[in-house]
């Protein structure tokens, strides 16, 4: 099966309504608990980069390459070999791993946020639908920081 086909299409409108305020709520308890401009890496970013070289990175090029490997590859791997919930367990478990430069405060914010993306995939079926609400997290903490 490819990436794209994986699960049924269902209306993808009423998830990314019911999705983005519980990554917004995430993104804002995590900001409060340890703001991420606090963070080495992310200061190197926001002082060496320009805003297009950010944008591109940050909100084009991290939601397609990441939302492609772990929800559109491995979610749909793991979701025929262990089911539903191990698949969305592990794919958000193996994304929040993969942000390195955050410190465990941040992993967990981006594990819930795996979390509800895992279960927008799988419910909604559209790959489309998760780099979207990912791209538009990442221009909202662009902003934010």
């Amino acid at each position: 099966t490819r990436a794209g086909e994986a699960f049924p299409v269902r209306p993808s409108l009423k998830w990314l309504i019911a999705a983005y305020p519980l990554i917004l709520l995430e993104e804002y308890l995590g900001q409060m608990a340890n703001p991420v401009t606090a963070d080495p890496m992310m200061t190197q970013f926001l002082t060496e980069w320009s805003w297009w070289q950010l944008t591109l990175a940050i909100v084009i090029a991290a939601p397609l390459a990441e939302e492609y490997v772990f929800r559109g590859v491995l979610l749909v791997w793991l979701h025929q070999k262990i089911g539903e919930v191990g698949a969305v367990v592990l794919t958000a478990i193996g994304w929040a791993a993969l942000h390195t430069q955050y410190d465990w405060v941040w992993m967990a914010v981006i594990a819930v946020a795996g979390l509800v993306l895992g279960l927008i995939r799988t419910r909604g079926g559209s790959l489309w639908l998760v780099i979207v609400i990912h791209a538009a997290n990442n221009a909202v903490a662009l902003v934010g920081m």
